[in-house]
């Protein structure tokens, strides 16, 4: 015990001056404030005495003050020294406000006041619910290391969500003081390591990096992590035989520490890229690298419904004037339209890609007046077609106004002169001839481009929707070529687009269709999604996961999936010509209301729900007798090898077919279920595992 407590007043810092036996007594300096903490172990009048005894010998030695404690417990000190030492209601006050800016922020872009609304979402046990936010605040009452990632496309409201869980934790858990890191805005590194110490040094300014870290080990610091996507390389290594897969992990090593055997840290990290977090390379990291209590967590954030946001009748009004509004099923464009009123409504609803352009016309248009400039909506517009050219070429989402103005400078200095004479003569009374720093600082301050937070001078456009909706229509203008512009940068654009009409949308494709051969599998095919709302090219040996096909989706005959694996990925009122699955593996997938067309081939479904309409019918007596006979065996040669001496205790679920013909996955799968039934497997988070209190019956089957 005497030990135990010395380690933890020293990881705050103090230095130990005595042990008297009856008490402990321990110094802590900073600057020119010295302070003596007597630490009384025993609740006895001997003790009390010591204690006396030492405070008097201290004063006498001319220490600024003395405080004399009763030693209850080790948990009760951390307790008292935390809340002394990191300023609780202090800190959360600071989070409150940065709670609160954000929301101003949010209304000031918006156009409207901002609230946020409750998302669907799904998770790994097949469910579908709404209420993400105190779904994951009540998981920090679980007192075991926790992470939850949590993912969605672009503006799909992950930072919003993260806000409001943020704001949560600060009303309903009282006793923490949650770290919150948006890695949007913190690229001094590009390993995690660094820039959480740079978050500990900025926002604990003085405590060290240890003290916080056990912190959250313990549990008293939940750690938020926006963007986790920012951190991982989108292009392709260039270097042979580098796995970017492997490459993204290595940035998860830190996480990995925080959540090691004894932890009861909680990390709720948010992303895009769902396939960093699936596949065999991840599920081993979990298995090998986390503690074996360690509960991860996937959920996804789905495309919003657009009825429930906007109501009945403007639903309605969009419907009955042929506007694909559940296609445009962006949160920035259905807060629009949920802030203006019907007549509002009813008058945008003149063709297909209005809705969009309404957008962006309201919130130009208010600059000619706002900034009392001589530009039309449209020529503002092609300058910020301009200015997001410049910001892919430079592979940026923000910079410093001065470089900003630099870009701007560049962009119009052929036709500076003329738009300065131009503006003279309009407002000449009023403001005279301005210079070119105040005109282009004018056109930087438009509603397109904002300081990316309320503590940041750098500028960046409002969203990920109006850089994605500008990055391709400079590529459809020829402003942009498609070979300059980054894998991320395409997804967001291709992402953004789906709101636009369905001719915008063929002609942006037909643009990137070349070139889209060249990118990862997981993002072409969200491409073909966003754009055609079917799949355009044949996959094989490809790996999808977290991806959610929605609306009429077609899987188109004329291509095909061979030999891939769909993880946790969401059919939701598709249109699917089965022939298009060839031996395609299934993971935790769910199938609303599809519709299945032609003839149905053999593919393996586990751990899915609604899918029995793909499922090739077979005669499952005579199959399961066969698996039992043969592939039970099998399934458990992969946890146990033969010609070693022990099993592996855990395999990945696509690690169990490995070396498998195809055409035996079906007896694969049904031999896998027996053997959980029987309790000779246990399923975990993301592997299965052996179990060793039945090693007789294993060994019985395995022929040891």
């Amino acid at each position: 015990m005497k030990e135990e407590l010395i380690e933890l007043y020293r990881i705050y810092r103090f230095q130990l001056e005595e042990d008297t036996q009856k008490c402990l007594v321990f110094s802590y300096r900073m600057g020119f404030f010295r302070n003596i903490e007597i630490v009384i172990l025993k609740n006895k009048a001997e003790y009390k005495s010591d204690a006396e005894r030492l405070r008097k010998d201290y004063e006498e030695a001319g220490w600024n003050s003395i405080n004399i404690v009763n030693y209850i417990s080790v948990e009760e000190t951390e307790k008292k020294l935390f809340n002394s030492f990191f300023y609780i209601e202090e800190s959360r006050q600071r989070l409150q406000g940065e709670y609160d800016d954000f929301c101003k922020l949010q209304t000031k872009k918006l156009k409207g006041e901002y609230t946020y609304i409750l998302c669907r979402y799904s998770n790994a046990e097949e469910k579908i619910a709404t209420d993400l936010v105190s779904h994951v605040v009540a998981s920090t009452e679980v007192h075991t290391a926790r992470l939850t990632i949590l993912e969605a496309a672009a503006g799909y409201g992950k930072t919003c969500t993260v806000y409001e869980i943020l704001n949560s934790l600060l009303q309903y858990c009282p006793d923490k003081i949650p770290l919150f890191i948006e890695l949007s805005k913190n690229r001094l590194a590009n390993i995690f390591l660094y820039v959480l110490q740079n978050e500990i040094n900025e926002k604990f300014t003085q405590l060290s990096t240890e003290l916080v870290i056990r912190q959250i080990k313990k549990g008293k610091i939940p750690l938020i992590i926006d963007g986790f996507d920012e951190l991982i390389q989108w292009k392709k290594s260039v270097e042979e035989g580098e796995n970017p897969d492997e490459q993204s992990l290595s940035m998860l090593s830190t996480i990995a520490d925080l959540l090691g055997d004894d932890s009861k840290a909680w990390i709720l990290m948010t992303s895009r890229r769902s396939a960093i977090f699936t596949g065999d390379i991840f599920e081993e990291w979990v298995s090998n690298k986390l503690g074996k209590k360690c509960v991860v967590e996937r959920l996804q954030i789905l495309k919003p419904s657009a009825k429930e946001w906007i109501g009945d009748k403007k639903y309605n009004c969009m419907c009955e004037n042929r506007i694909a509004i559940d296609s445009i099923s962006n949160p920035v464009l259905l807060t629009l339209i949920r802030n203006q009123s019907l007549a509002e409504v009813e008058k945008m609803v003149k063709d297909e890609d209005a809705v969009v352009s309404k957008y962006f016309n309201m919130l130009l248009e208010r600059e000619e007046i706002r900034q009392m400039l001589n530009l039309t909506a449209q020529k503002l517009y092609y300058i910020m077609e301009r200015l997001v050219s410049d910001f892919v070429q430079y592979d940026i989402t923000a910079e410093s106004r001065d470089f900003i103005q630099e870009l701007l400078y560049e962009i119009l200095q052929d036709d500076l002169m003329e738009y300065r004479v131009s503006y003279k003569q309009k407002y000449g009374n009023e403001v005279g001839m301005l210079s070119k720093e105040d005109y282009i600082g004018r056109i930087l301050n438009n509603s397109l481009l904002d300081r990316i937070s309320m503590t940041s001078n750098q500028i960046g456009f409002i969203n990920e929707f109006v850089m994605g909706i500008l990055i391709g229509d400079a590529i459809c203008d020829n402003m942009l070529q498609i070979a300059e512009i980054s894998e991320k940068s395409l997804d967001i654009s291709a992402t953004a687009f789906s709101s636009r009409g369905q001719k915008k949308c063929k002609e942006y494709y037909d643009k990137v269709k070349v070139f889209i051969s060249q990118v990862g599998s997981q993002i072409r095919l969200n491409i073909e999604m966003n754009l055609l709302n079917k799949n355009a090219s044949d996959y094989k040996n490809e790996y999808f996961s977290g991806m959610y096909f929605q609306n009429n989706y077609e899987f188109d005959s004329s291509f095909r999936f061979t030999n891939c694996i769909f993880s946790s990925c969401t059919f939701d009122q598709c249109i699917i010509h089965a022939e298009v699955f060839e031996n395609v593996k299934f993971f935790n997938c769910q199938f609303y209301d599809v519709t299945v067309q032609g003839k149905v081939g053999e593919n393996i479904f586990l751990g899915c729900s609604g899918y029995e309409l793909l499922e090739k019918k077979t005669d499952v007596q005579s199959v399961e007798k066969e698996a039992g006979d043969k592939y039970e065996k099998i399934v458990l040669e992969q946890f146990w090898k033969p010609g070693y001496n022990a099993a592996e205790p855990r395999r990945t679920y696509t690690a169990l077919f490995k070396g498998i013909n195809s055409n035996e996955y079906h007896n694969i799968e049904i031999a896998l279920k027996a053997l959980l039934k029987r309790g000779l497997l246990r399923e975990l988070n993301v592997c299965y595992e052996i179990n060793t209190s039945k090693m007789t019956e294993i060994k019985e089957i395995l022929g040891r």
